[in-house]
C-alpha cells in the first residue's frame, strides 16, 4: 500500500470504530434506574433551594418543610416518561398530604409558560416550582429525567428514582410511607 493512502485508511477505520461505538452506546441498555450522580447524595443532607412557583407568585424553600417528608421530583413538560410521573405524583399527594406528605414538583423548562399549559391540561394542583435556569437540578446532580428524591423528615435523602416506567409509582409510595 502507498503511504499517500495509509493516513486515509487510518482514517476511514478511527470512522468506523466511532461508528460501531455510538451504534452499540444507542442500543446498549442504560445501567437500571441508576440516577448516577444524584445517588451520590443518598444519606447526605439534601441541598436546601428556593425557587419561585410556576405562576411566580410565591417562592417556596426546601428547608420551610422541616420536619415533613419531601418528595422533590424534577421534571419538564417536554419529557416524556415525565407526563406519565406526573398524574401519579397527584394522586400520591392527594392520598398522602394529609399525613404529612409535601410533594415538590421542579419544572426545568425554559420557558415557564410550556409548563403552566401542561399542568392546567392535567389539572395538577401539587406545588409546582420552576427552575427556569437549572441551578437546582446541578445541585442534585441530575442524570435523567424525571428524576425523583425522597427527603425524611430530618432533611437527608433517603430514596432517589431516575426516569419513571408504569408500576415505579408503587415503589415510590412505599418508599414515603416507610418514612411518613
Amino acid at each position: 500500500m502507498s503511504r499517500s493512502r495509509r493516513p486515509l485508511l487510518l482514517a476511514g477505520m478511527l470512522a468506523a470504530a466511532a461508528a460501531a461505538w455510538a451504534a452499540v452506546a444507542l442500543v446498549a441498555p442504560a445501567p437500571a434506574r441508576s440516577a448516577s450522580g444524584t445517588d451520590a447524595l443518598k444519606d447526605k443532607p439534601a441541598p436546601d433551594f428556593e425557587l419561585p412557583t410556576l405562576t411566580g407568585d410565591r417562592t417556596v424553600k426546601l428547608s420551610g418543610f422541616a420536619g415533613k417528608v419531601v418528595f422533590v421530583d424534577f421534571w419538564a413538560s417536554w419529557c416524556e416518561p415525565c407526563k406519565k410521573e406526573l398524574p401519579a405524583l397527584q394522586k400520591m399527594h392527594d392520598a398522602l398530604g394529609a399525613a404529612g406528605l409535601v410533594v415538590l414538583a421542579i419544572s426545568l423548562d425554559e420557558e415557564p409558560s410550556e409548563a403552566r399549559l401542561f399542568t392546567t391540561r392535567h389539572k395538577l394542583t401539587l406545588p409546582l416550582l420552576s427552575d427556569v435556569k437549572g441551578k437546582v437540578a446541578d445541585r442534585y446532580k441530575l442524570a435523567k429525567m424525571p428524576t425523583s428524591v425522597v427527603i425524611d423528615k430530618a432533611g437527608v435523602i433517603r430514596f432517589v428514582n431516575a426516569g419513571f416506567d408504569p408500576g415505579d409509582e408503587k415503589e415510590l409510595e412505599a418508599q414515603v410511607r416507610k418514612l411518613l
